[in-house]
């Protein structure tokens, strides 16, 4: 079916499988560009060899000007070409990937046109495509991706102990130990009693890298629980080389902040005077000395450090500012657990972080939200929202939540609860709550006709300009059949921005995406995996 400027002119019939067919129609329209044709076909036919929605193949399509005999060509192979699908030989994917990600039977749709066209009516103009001049390889790439100096990408390879950094072509940069990464395990040297997972990156201004992890016992200790968790901190110079200037070892390890027997990630921020944010919580079954109330199950602890690795004595109690179990509304549960969300800090120094805490209710387990504010002292700002903390149940369960400051202060917070559509939350720089907005926001932006299928956002990111960006994980059949990952972009009133990708959307071409981040062009930089791939778009 072949759209002009939204509107439906002609309509053609593949009958001989296997054979390239042309088809044309005449327009009395002499003002017609390429850029306003959209091709769009329905597959009737499903080939198993060669997966869904591959038995349609368009190769290109033509506008001629019958006067000046001017030709406009677009191939499926071309750059500025938007496919939902695989469409030419040497395999275009987006969109589809092979048969077996899509549920059994589905006969998937199709279309073609030009990205950044203002043609195909109601699908509006693309504003995503992937960049030809990055070439990152495919298999190198993992998680937490952070954007340094002159736009490199450092990543943690999966396992949780590689770092890797590329330039802003995606090729790996020699400079940067071995050929573009450094084995933490080998750098550090550990010992092998201990595993070591990297869950966060950061930039220095001059390029250097702050490493946070956890390490956590191996063998017996680890099997029965016995093993504590405790934090890492490591400081790269831009070369891969520890930082020696930084507490005279480069890197910290053990109980030198309050996070002791840490049952989640530790997050880092770098705040605009170079000072170290480390942000994790502290498990009460430990001595009086390690925590301010041993009765509170799970405690929060925002750490800071000078920008050499000691402790900033002027934050909180010694360096360290406790945030209690109990200290915010709604927090009465039976047998509590925590999770660190994320942490930001603002050009004041003001911190703004979020965690969850779950326990059981009189009506089962709930999970909720927690936002604050901090000011540069450590104290909890009780201007903010309600007497210091925004609360928010989400349910009995929930995906990890993501949290990302906003360009106007405020804070964006995108969750999953089981039992409720995904949903995105902004709050405005007082922490009080002006959009609470369902994912997805439109289901025609997921191009390939599965709008029931179950969504849990993976990655959230914002421009400059302050649009929010979310990726989503897709499955169908409880789960059990993964689809291509789609990410959408809301203006900063809540709205879906409808001039981005196909009417707000655009679909990748892997299954998982796990993080996202923009760069200083406002470059939009994916990771996400495909089964046994990794890759980054």
């Amino acid at each position: 079916d072949i759209f002009v400027n939204g509107e439906s002119v002609a309509f053609f019939g593949l009958e001989n499988a296997g054979v390239t067919e042309t088809f044309s129609f005449t327009s009395n329209d002499s003002n017609i560009s390429i850029e306003d044709v959209r091709i769009e076909f329905v597959n009737d036919l499903f080939d198993a060899s060669r997966g869904i929605d591959r038995n349609v193949q368009v190769f290109e399509f033509r506008v001629i000007d019958g006067d000046t005999g001017q030709v406009e060509s677009a191939r499926t192979t071309d750059a500025n070409v938007l496919t939902s699908g695989i469409f030419a030989n040497g395999g275009i994917t987006q969109g589809f990937g092979a048969g077996g990600f899509i549920a059994s039977g589905f006969n998937g749709n199709g279309f073609v046109e030009i990205r950044n066209g203002g043609g195909g009516g109601d699908s509006g103009a693309s504003s995503i495509s992937a960049d030809p001049n990055f070439q990152a390889a495919e298999d190198t790439f993992g998680f937490n991706p952070a954007v340094g100096p002159g736009d490199r990408i450092a990543t943690v390879t999966f396992g949780g102990n590689v770092v890797q950094v590329v330039g802003s072509n995606g090729a790996p940069l020699s400079s940067f130990g071995g050929n573009g990464s450094v084995d933490l395990d080998d750098l550090l040297g550990l010992g092998s009693q201990f595993d070591l997972t990297v869950s966060d990156l950061e930039f220095f201004n001059d390029g250097s890298i702050l490493v946070t992890g956890f390490t956590e016992e191996t063998g017996a200790g680890a099997v029965f629980g016995q093993g504590p968790s405790l934090p890492v901190i490591a400081k790269l110079n831009p070369n891969g080389t520890l930082d020696g200037s930084f507490t005279q070892q480069g890197f910290l390890n053990g109980t030198f902040l309050q996070l002791i027997d840490n049952g989640s990630p530790v997050q880092t921020v770098i705040d605009p005077s170079g000072r170290i944010l480390v942000y994790g919580t502290n498990v009460a079954d430990q001595s009086a000395a390690f925590n301010p109330d041993g009765s509170e199950p799970t405690n929060f602890v925002v750490s800071r450090l000078n920008a050499d690795g000691t402790i900033d004595s002027s934050f909180g109690n010694n360096g360290n500012a406790f945030i209690l179990g109990s200290s915010f509304p709604d927090s009465d549960f039976f047998g509590p657990s925590g999770e660190v969300v994320g942490i930001d800090v603002l050009d004041n120094g003001q911190i703004i972080f979020a965690f969850t805490y779950t326990g059981f209710g009189a009506d089962g387990p709930v999970q909720t939200l927690v936002v604050s504010r901090l000011g540069d002292n450590g104290s909890v700002d009780q201007s903010f929202a309600n007497n210091g903390f925004f609360v928010r149940t989400l349910g009995t369960s929930s995906s990890d939540p993501l949290f990302q400051l906003t360009s106007s202060g405020g804070t964006a917070i995108v969750f999953d609860a089981a039992g409720e559509e995904a949903a995105i939350l902004l709050l405005n720089a007082g922490g009080d709550l002006v959009e609470d907005v369902d994912l997805p926001l439109a289901s025609d932006v997921l191009l390939d006709g599965t709008s029931t299928a179950s969504a849990t956002p993976t990655g959230l990111a914002i421009d400059q300009a302050g649009n929010i960006v979310v990726t989503s994980f897709r499955t169908t059949n409880g789960g059990f059949t993964s689809l291509p990952s789609t990410v959408q972009r809301i203006l900063p009133s809540g709205q879906l921005d409808t001039g981005f990708g196909i009417n707000g959307g655009a679909i990748f071409d892997f299954t998982g995406t796990h993080d996202a981040i923009f760069d200083s062009q406002d470059r939009l930089i994916v990771a996400g995996s495909d089964r046994t791939r990794f890759l980054f778009s």
